[in-house]
């Protein structure tokens, strides 16, 4: 998906509060940048996660990214209030390995 569209339709609406531009939004997303202004693609992640369903995830990221947005430090929950989403990453990892393919 091409990134302005991609940021103006689906990250920037997440990070309302905080005065990112378009193109910051997307160097977070890509990994260009790991924190800008106190964001860090962490959060971006987690938000992401925490907002959009399965299809758009898939949409917005494609499988690749998924699977980086996917790792314990963003979904196991612990005290700076990251997103809990077990057994839930257990299946999806499965998906991953198992090679399905997404239509």
């Amino acid at each position: 998906m091409e990134n302005q569209i991609l940021t103006r339709e689906y990250l920037k609406p997440l990070l309302w509060d905080v005065n990112l531009t378009e193109e910051e939004l997307g160097e977070l997303f890509s990994g260009k940048k790991f924190v800008i202004r106190g964001v860090t693609r962490e959060n971006l992640y987690v938000k992401l996660l925490a907002s959009y369903n399965w299809y758009t995830l898939l949409k917005i990221a494609g499988k690749g990214k998924l699977r980086e947005m996917l790792t314990d430090e963003i979904i196991i929950p612990n005290t700076s209030g990251k997103i809990f989403l077990c057994p839930v990453h257990i299946i999806l990892r499965g998906f991953f390995q198992q090679n399905f393919v997404c239509l």
